[in-house]
């Protein structure tokens, strides 16, 4: 990766952006961003800035490396042009080998299987600002320059720096944690299309089997029949965990998206998923290394009915997904009735189904 960023000399382009690597020539348009009070504010460090001032920083940025605690440690930076003219500055680095404000690392990303960047950016031009090219630069960028090498992302925007958390909020960061003066965000790379189905029934070969079988076809989806396990209900003390949640949410939080299949029961889920969901509650508080991990994950549900679909059905699972900052992708109603015409219309709602989790073409139905 270093050879990489040291030896590029061709600006990379993506849409209407480009990133050219920091060069002594960008001194001067540093220096006259940093000016700008909507800059200075967030990384003026509460002083003035010569063009000396920006020499002495950059000057080993230029050749890859900033030095810390003596160490020459890794980092790219970049002038980001828009439209091919030079607006505003952006930089990555391994999120390991710097410090931050208010926080270690280590404290709040404790998978180490997975790497971590962090980026530092900003738009100079007074000019471009509001023009929402914010998220658009940090999308491109995320693409172009960082998932390449790391598996996720983070920034720590002040909280009072509204602009920049809403430009990341749009750009796919989501919050990891708040602190006092400042804001965890984390961008994840895109995972490959890895669903599970959580499949929670009194009984194990009914109808939401037959809507599960209809929508995953002949695709190699592992389903899970909570009824197999062991799930106790959740308990504020703990002494269920023994029980087999955790292993299961350990292994779904390795898959997305996560698909969850129950009949409707006097108007809601399944006892059994009620009480598996109910254990998520375990995810925040004894387990949060594999809470976090649901960031971003998308949830879909699939749910058989005989009368009517009631009133509300998605609202638990759909809060749920707000609350632990996941993504809900919405609802298969799959119809069991003996109405016939309702019946037919099951092979097109499960195909368009199907279309959003594996990505086909999906159809419209009238």
């Amino acid at each position: 990766m270093l050879a990489f960023f040291l030896n590029s000399c061709i600006i990379f382009s993506m849409n209407a952006f480009s990133f050219e690597p920091l060069a002594a020539n960008h001194f001067s348009l540093l220096h006259k961003w940093m000016q700008h009070p909507h800059v200075w504010q967030w990384w003026g460090e509460g002083r003035s800035w010569s063009f000396h001032d920006i020499q002495e920083k950059y000057h080993s940025y230029t050749l890859g490396y900033k030095i810390e605690k003596g160490e020459k440690k890794a980092i790219f930076p970049f002038v980001v042009h828009f439209q091919d003219r030079p607006i505003g500055f952006i930089q990555v680095y391994d999120a390991y080998d710097f410090p931050r404000d208010g926080f270690h690392v280590k404290e709040i990303w404790n998978d180490l299987s997975q790497s971590l960047a962090a980026l530092d950016f900003y738009i100079g031009e007074p000019e471009c600002i509001g023009m929402g090219l914010g998220a658009e630069i940090l999308k491109a960028f995320l693409e172009s320059h960082v998932f390449q090498y790391f598996n996720a992302c983070l920034v720590d925007p002040d909280k009072n720096n509204k602009v920049a958390i809403k430009a990341y909020a749009k750009a796919s960061f989501s919050t990891l944690q708040e602190l006092e003066s400042s804001i965890v965000m984390i961008a994840r790379k895109e995972e490959k299309k890895n669903p599970i189905i959580i499949f929670g029934s009194a009984r194990s070969n009914g109808n939401t089997l037959q809507a599960i079988r209809t929508v995953i076809k002949d695709q190699p989806v592992p389903i899970v029949d909570l009824k197999d396990l062991n799930i106790a209900h959740y308990d504020y003390n703990y002494g269920n965990t023994k029980d087999d949640f955790i292993s299961l949410a350990e292994k779904m939080v390795q898959h997305n998206p996560i698909i969850l299949a129950t009949p409707v029961y006097w108007y809601s889920m399944s006892a059994l998923m009620k009480t598996f969901i109910d254990r998520w509650s375990d995810l925040l508080d004894i387990r949060k290394d594999i809470g976090r991990r649901l960031t971003n994950k998308e949830l879909y549900v699939i749910t058989s009915y005989g009368e009517s679909i009631p009133k509300g059905f998605e609202d638990a699972f759909s809060q749920t997904c707000e609350y632990l900052d996941m993504q809900y992708k919405g609802c298969l109603y799959f119809y069991s009735g003996d109405d016939s015409e309702r019946s037919r219309k099951n092979d097109l709602l499960t195909e368009r189904f199907s279309n959003q989790i594996f990505s086909r073409t999906a159809l419209s139905i009238d």
